[in-house]
């Protein structure tokens, strides 16, 4: 057991890797990082800690009891070197991470993606061979080279340190079109790119409690995996954690590591619904309905029959098709359409009235 007062002790963390956090405003994404645990619940010593700051807040969190060279005002230290700059600020950023460090913490990091992207750019050549002609497909390549320095990046932290978090705030999602891409209004994603989502270990976004506690509630966008001998003597990957956690803070993760939701015997733990998922959460986590459509899903939720259901007449079902064609007109969708009180249709079934208007 680490003793935290004692210099000499190594803390070890929980589990090694990347871990991803990113959620809204005031969700407590930076106290989290800075409280990382290991087996025992104890969270990492001041002197084996490595804290870059581009949040600002951040420092007034950290300045009473992190060593000053334990500490980069990233802030400070790059507003006047550009994208280039960046890169090779990054860059020189491993060498001063001191050899004994356990938990880095880059709060927060989105900012990195433009440097990747303009180190390629400067010299092409050097991360690929041959380019594309066209353009917008030389466009793309550029950043799949700029995802994979980004990776580079990753694992070159994470072979001076075994824990790195990594924090990020919350973005417009852009639909890509034809003539470029709109904002999907209500839509937000992490700021972070596909590098960190595939190499991370854990990924987690943060939501405010519905209960008003001061623990945010944590959606697993990558579930807490480990590699274990099962009862058979065989190993397997289990998953820690359930999708979501109602409680996220270190003391119920910790609790998930003794205890993995794969192994409990009551199977019925994520399907209780302070464990699973509303509408809201599962579009959050799996960044798939704009918010229209989370607004018509909610009303058909709310809609749905609790006893037996009233059979339609012929005259009625007549008289729904012509107030769904009517709303098809005034360019609603099969969602919007869905959540009109008194149409009581499926989307499914909207599309198929839809299918039928057009002689399909």
């Amino acid at each position: 057991m680490i003793d935290p007062l004692d210099p000499m002790e190594v803390w070890n963390p929980l589990f090694s890797g990347v871990i991803a956090v990113s959620g809204t405003l005031d969700t407590g994404k930076t106290s989290f990082a800075l409280n990382v645990v290991d087996k025992d619940g104890h969270t990492c010593p001041p002197d084996q800690m490595f804290v870059v700051d581009d949040d600002v807040k951040t420092k007034s969190m950290v300045e009473s009891w992190l060593p000053p060279e334990r500490y980069v005002d990233m802030i400070h230290e790059t507003h006047k070197i550009g994208e280039l700059g960046l890169w090779k600020w990054a860059d020189a950023l491993v060498n001063r991470i001191p050899d004994n460090t356990r938990l880095l913490i880059f709060d927060t990091w989105p900012r990195m993606n433009i440097a990747f992207h303009a180190a390629v750019v400067s010299e092409q050549t050097a991360y690929r061979q041959e380019y594309a002609m066209m353009a917008i497909m030389k466009s793309g390549q550029l950043w799949q080279e700029a995802d994979r320095l980004e990776a580079v990046l990753l694992d070159r932290f994470l072979a001076k340190v075994p824990c790195v978090v990594l924090t990020s705030h919350m973005q417009d999602y852009r639909m890509k079109t034809q003539g470029g891409s709109v904002v999907v209004p209500g839509k937000l994603v992490p700021a972070f790119r596909k590098s960190v989502m595939q190499k991370s270990r854990m990924r987690v976004q943060f939501v405010h409690s519905p209960t008003g506690s001061k623990y945010p509630v944590g959606l697993m966008q990558k579930r807490l995996s480990d590699v274990r001998v099962n009862a058979v003597g065989r190993r397997e990957t289990m998953e820690i954690t359930p999708r979501r956690m109602p409680i996220c803070n270190w003391d119920e993760i910790l609790a998930f590591w003794k205890n993995p939701v794969e192994l409990r015997a009551d199977i019925s733990l994520e399907t209780t619904p302070e464990y699973f998922p509303n509408v809201d959460e599962s579009h959050m986590m799996n960044g798939t309905l704009p918010y229209d459509q989370i607004m018509a899903w909610q009303a058909m939720a709310e809609q749905l029959p609790t006893g037996e259901e009233d059979t339609p007449t012929s005259g009625d079902k007549a008289s729904v098709k012509d107030r769904v064609l009517a709303l098809r007109a005034d360019n609603k969708n099969a969602f919007q359409i869905a959540a009109v009180e008194g149409i009581g249709l499926s989307v499914p079934e909207i599309q198929a009235i839809f299918k039928e208007d057009d002689g399909g």
